[in-house]
């Protein structure tokens, strides 16, 4: 694949970042928004409050079908930090029958530590093995480039390196209330920090 400046790629990815979000009804926003704020307010757990928003960012973001350069069997992003609260690894444990770990004392992965040799304990033959069940920064995470060029290991470090992709702030925001409860801030880890060994 040839080599790829920032330029290039925002002169593609801005339209079709641009068109996504044009895409997205006023209806479809104001139903989004109402429905975060339902699960909000709902008496539930954290952990079923938290599904409730997974199915919430899987239909805010059906519009991204046909603008990414995602298909099956890309796998690049499964090798990127991926963090979760405990609330949300709670969830995922209750759903996949494996108790995630006690992470209260492991110390932040540095963000440039991971690689090709830091796969997600979850993938498996380049598939995520609970995709029924994967993190919200997973639902949320795509590449709305041409190609899997910034996705590529050996284009991660290089100047303006970045996957261009849209942000619904709602989301996250809600994400962020329901994991921390009462607390001042949630507790936050990688996904292999809670699942070392993944479904074994």
């Amino acid at each position: 694949m040839a080599d790829r400046t920032p330029e290039e790629t925002r002169a593609f990815a801005e339209p079709a970042v641009k068109a996504f979000y044009d895409a997205i009804t006023k209806e479809e926003e104001q139903e989004v928004l109402s429905a975060l704020s339902k699960v909000v307010n709902m008496n539930a757990r954290p952990a079923l409050k938290l599904r409730q928003i997974q199915v919430i960012a899987d239909k805010a973001f059906h519009h991204a079908a046909g603008r990414v350069a995602c298909a099956r069997g890309c796998a690049h992003c499964c090798y990127i930090a991926v963090p979760i609260t405990t609330v949300e690894a709670k969830s995922i444990g209750e759903q996949i029958g494996i108790e995630p770990r006690d992470v209260t004392n492991v110390p932040p992965r540095n963000p440039t530590s991971f690689s090709k040799e830091t796969p997600c304990p979850f993938l498996e033959n380049n598939e995520c093995s609970i995709y029924e069940h994967r993190p919200l920064e997973c639902r949320t995470n795509f590449n709305f480039d041409r190609d899997s060029y910034w996705c590529q290991y050996e284009n991660w470090n290089k100047p303006g390196a970045g996957v261009p992709k849209p942000m619904i702030p709602a989301l996250g925001l809600a994400y962020v209330v329901v994991s921390k409860g009462r607390r001042p801030e949630p507790t936050v880890a990688d996904i292999r920090d809670f699942f070392p060994r993944g479904k074994r």
